[in-house]
């Protein structure tokens, strides 16, 4: 292997290592409230487009209540937002809702517990029986590793229609650190 080649490989296992760390950290720092985890922190993917504010109070209200719940590490609260056939996607993974309550909901729990959260925008739409719901926040909190973390987080939420409540069928969370303040 040539010299060039010892670099451009050592400099791609540096760009995979960096993309590892701002994975795992918008991974646990995405814990909920809002967006998901686009680690890339020039371009978010996950598009609000056209939601309304108010456009559907009760899915915005249902949105909220689910947030609130998870800030607050009520578990049962978060479950019975979710639909049974619910499906929760974040940093490119999805799980299905008993996965998610096994595996990664005590993480966001735990991670959203002293989170400092800045509401950006929160719009709804609505398709008769069904809603989106998208929301942006900042989050200022701890990671795991007592390290401070801040980061931009997006939430969309789409949310079906059962007798009178709406309950949430697919959460996609998506997250990009925030630029450090210049002092």
């Amino acid at each position: 292997m040539t010299d060039d080649g010892v670099l451009r490989m050592r400099g791609e296992n540096i760009v995979k290592w960096r993309c590892l760390v701002l994975s795992l950290a918008a991974t646990a720092a995405c814990a909920s409230v809002a967006a998901g985890a686009d680690v890339s922190p020039h371009r978010q993917t996950l598009a609000l487009d056209g939601l309304k504010p108010g456009a559907v109070p009760e899915a915005e209200a249902a949105a909220r209540a689910f947030s609130t719940a998870l800030k607050n590490g009520d578990r049962e609260a978060v479950l019975a937002s979710l639909s049974a056939q619910a499906s929760i996607s974040e940093g490119g993974h999805t799980q299905t809702r008993s996965e998610y309550a096994a595996v990664h909901l005590a993480a966001d729990i735990a991670f959203l517990r002293n989170a400092q959260i800045t509401p950006v925008s929160l719009g709804s739409s609505t398709d008769g029986d069904a809603a989106m719901v998208g929301s942006e926040n900042e989050i200022h909190a701890t990671s795991s590793k007592g390290k401070p973390v801040a980061l931009r987080s997006r939430e969309l939420l789409r949310l079906k229609r059962e007798g009178a409540a709406w309950k949430i069928v697919d959460v996609q969370w998506e997250s990009t650190p925030l630029a450090p303040a210049v002092k």
